[in-house]
């Protein structure tokens, strides 16, 4: 029998991580019903998984008040929407597949588990990382005590300068008046990650962040307040010019406009947020942040996110008693 999958935000998450995956699995799942509020966005989807016009729906809020369309559902909607339709899931019968971060704040995350004791259906939550390759087979080595006991972890998140510049000076998570934190909404990952690979609780933690580049402080001599019409565009790595006017239309590019012709994609530079000066932009998100940890049995954690890498990858050393 084919499980059957309603989506919530048909957007980078919804439509292009996990509609893909499926998309290109198709004996695992089947997508039956959507909402997504960008009609492009959502007849686009329907056409990639032939949903029928009947199970389209506009919000969240129309298609959860439908009877159950599903077996599972896919919540995938931006941060400050995770709460509301996570209960109505819940309250539905639903399995659920909640995009990371819980939510952007403690109530509500603890609103979320409260609501699932109540109700009692499955939740799993986003954190993707668990589950590739190169994780499980690290957790396999650190459960066979390859290097002995465990004593120091030094773990960085390298953002990358252009995924920073994109999704957290120009994009949807630049401010927390819109998103979490960064440290929740992207770091989520990191801190699942040392939670299940070393199996301990934090019994002391230490953390402080600061945005310190990003800001009109910083911005070259001559800039202006959009990288069409900056004079000194051309020696700027955050050029939204050579982010997204380079003929490729996958992310990032896919993410700033529904018209992905150079046309549409130019237009999208010029006049919307993600043509914007990095040093002039309304964000308030961290651009380093560090951590420090004490688990249980005494480990000791060293972590930090940084804006500032050429690559967008992580680097983690673990230190133990044999290794």
């Amino acid at each position: 029998m084919t499980i059957k999958i309603a989506v919530l935000g048909a957007g980078n998450r919804g439509r292009e991580a996990y509609g893909e995956y499926l998309r290109n699995n198709p004996g695992e799942a089947q997508i039956v019903a959507a909402a997504e509020p960008n009609s492009h966005k959502r007849n686009s989807f329907a056409k990639e998984h032939d949903i029928k016009a009947e199970n389209l729906f506009e919000s969240w809020e129309e298609l959860l008040a439908k009877e159950k369309l599903a077996d599972g559902i896919i919540i995938s909607t931006m941060d400050k929407m995770h709460l509301e339709p996570a209960k109505k899931a819940m309250e539905k019968g639903y399995k659920i597949l909640l995009e990371k971060p819980i939510a952007p704040n403690l109530e509500d995350t603890l609103e979320i588990l409260n609501h699932n004791k109540k109700y009692n259906v499955d939740v799993l939550v986003c954190h993707v990382l668990r589950y590739t390759s190169f994780y499980k087979k690290l957790k396999e080595l650190l459960d066979r005590q390859l290097i002995g006991k465990v004593q120091f972890i030094d773990h960085i998140e390298n953002i990358g300068y252009y995924h920073f510049a994109h999704s957290f000076v120009r994009g949807n998570w630049r401010t927390t008046k819109e998103a979490a934190p960064i440290i929740l909404q992207k770091t989520c990952h990191d801190l699942d990650l040392i939670y299940w690979l070393f199996e301990k609780k934090a019994v002391e933690l230490t953390s402080k962040g600061k945005l310190s580049y990003f800001n009109q402080e910083n911005a070259p001599e001559n800039s202006a307040k959009r990288c069409i019409e900056c004079g000194v565009e051309s020696d700027c790595p955050y050029s939204a010019k050579k982010i997204y006017l380079t003929g490729e239309t996958k992310w990032p590019v896919s993410v700033i406009t529904d018209d992905l012709s150079a046309e549409g994609v130019y237009k999208a530079v010029k006049e919307g947020s993600y043509g914007r000066c990095v040093y002039q932009s309304d964000n308030n998100v961290a651009d380093t942040q560090t951590v420090q940890m004490t688990l249980e049995d005494n480990i000791e954690v060293n972590f930090a996110l940084t804006a500032f890498s050429e690559e967008i990858n992580r680097t983690t050393k673990i230190f133990g008693s044999h290794g």
